[in-house]
C-alpha cells in the first residue's frame, strides 16, 4: 500500500512539473504593409516572461514565413527603439526598427524595415487583425 501511494505521489508530481513547464503562446496577428507590399505579421507572446519579441511575417503574395526575433530588453535604445532581426535559412536578411513597441496593447504599429547593410529601407504600417489564445 505504501509503495502504491508513493508511486501515485511521484507520478502526480512529475505530471504537474511537465504541465507547468510548457510554454503557451498568444498570437497577436497584424496586417499591413512593408512599402507597398501587403504582409501579415504574427507576434508570439509567451505566458512565461521573455526579454524579447519574436514571431514571423509573410508577404501575402508569396506566403512563405520569415522568422524574426527582437533584442533583449537591456539592448533597447534610450529612445525606446527596438530592432527585430529577420532570418531566412539561418541567415540574417533584414530588420525592423520600431519605437516603443508594445505588442500586447497596440492597435497600430508603425516603423521601418531595413536591409542588413542599412542601404535600403521601407516604411512599415501594421493594424491589429486578431488575437489567438492557445
Amino acid at each position: 500500500m505504501r509503495k502504491k501511494l508513493l508511486f501515485i505521489l511521484c507520478f502526480t508530481f512529475f505530471i504537474s512539473i511537465q504541465l507547468s513547464s510548457q510554454t503557451l503562446y498568444v498570437s497577436y496577428i497584424f496586417k499591413g504593409t512593408i512599402g507597398t507590399n501587403p504582409i501579415v505579421m504574427t507576434f508570439l507572446v509567451s505566458d512565461h516572461f521573455y526579454n524579447y519579441d519574436q514571431g514571423s511575417y509573410y508577404y501575402t503574395r508569396i506566403g512563405t514565413p520569415i522568422q524574426f526575433r527582437g533584442q533583449d530588453i537591456s539592448e533597447i535604445g534610450a529612445d525606446g527603439s527596438q530592432k527585430l532581426i529577420e532570418t531566412v535559412n539561418g541567415k540574417k536578411t533584414g530588420y525592423f526598427l520600431f519605437t516603443n513597441l508594445d505588442v500586447m496593447n497596440a492597435k497600430k504599429i508603425v516603423g521601418r524595415w531595413y536591409t542588413m547593410d542599412g542601404k535600403s529601407s521601407y516604411p512599415v504600417f501594421l493594424n491589429l487583425d486578431k488575437i489567438k489564445d492557445p
